[in-house]
């Protein structure tokens, strides 16, 4: 996966394959579905201030 790929996932301009949220998730700590929900992107920033 490429960092701009990526950067686009965090920043809301795309979704991820379930493949990839999968395995972004399996690295975070999180649950994979939270790509899918609405407002993932805010959920996802709350998640990694808690983990920094």
């Amino acid at each position: 996966m490429t960092r701009q790929y990526y950067g686009m996932i965090e920043n809301g301009e795309r979704r991820p394959s379930v493949e990839v949220a999968k395995a972004i998730a399996k690295v975070l700590k999180i649950k994979w579905t939270i790509f899918f929900e609405i407002n993932s992107n805010q959920k996802l920033r709350e998640k990694s201030r808690e983990v920094s």
